[in-house]
């Protein structure tokens, strides 16, 4: 007997996610990540705080999502670390050993990346006045916003799929390009002189232009795979 047609939604479930499906996902998980933190803000002190989250989030036990069995290793890691993010855990590796195989597994874009937020630290660090925290937050966060959406340019394995690099790699440039927008701003109220500020916007549009040509790469490889 010849198969049934399958319906459409069911075709494009079995096939690779390309960006714009990937980008419907992270903003969904951008959404359970806001509603995390409210919740976890609101319960933090009742004792029975993680059985009234897990309820509003829709979860059978305590940290245990319904949806899990559906997600793939990549998914289950994003609601990983959007549970993290809203405790305010910071992602640290203990051993040297495991940091420097880290580094040595990061795309040369990544390191670029890390690089200039390196500089940008050191530009800041010891100036905490209250007038310039907004200017702070949008040239440092927007670039460590960045470098932590490029690290899933791991050269090591499981490779990420095409379609979640390239979503990710948008969601960097935007983040990039508010931290490369807080450059003239910094100049103006005297936390980078002039030749600094150059300099910066210099090294923020190299990492850019990668950004911008990795995307052009990966999506010309996503179509010559999946016509």
């Amino acid at each position: 007997m010849p198969e049934e047609p399958q319906h459409e939604e069911e075709a494009e479930d079995d096939r690779p996610w390309d960006e714009h499906r990937w980008e419907r996902f992270l903003q969904e998980s951008d959404r359970r990540t806001e509603k995390f933190g409210q919740l976890l803000e609101k319960y933090q002190d009742h004792p029975e705080r993680d059985a009234l989250i897990a309820r509003e989030m829709g979860w059978e036990t305590p940290g245990e999502s319904e949806d899990d069995e559906d997600l793939d290793e990549w998914q289950r890691q994003e609601l990983a670390a959007a549970a993290a993010e809203a405790e305010g855990a910071a992602g640290e590796t203990e051993e040297a050993g495991e940091e420097d195989e880290f580094e040595r597994q990061q795309h040369p874009l990544f390191q670029e990346a890390q690089a200039y937020v390196h500089r940008l630290l050191r530009v800041v660090q010891d100036r905490d006045e209250p007038a310039q925290r907004p200017i702070h937050e949008a040239l440092v966060g927007g670039a460590m916003i960045c470098a932590a959406k490029l690290s899933v340019l791991s050269l090591g394995e499981p490779r990420p799929e095409l379609g979640m690099i390239i979503a990710y790699a948008k969601r960097g440039l935007k983040a990039l390009t508010d931290s490369l927008g807080a450059i003239e701003p910094a100049r103006r109220v005297g936390l980078l002189s002039a030749e600094l500020a150059q300099e910066l916007q210099a090294q923020a549009f190299e990492v850019r232009g990668g950004i911008v040509a990795l995307m052009g790469e990966y999506r010309a490889e996503f179509r010559r795979r999946h016509p």
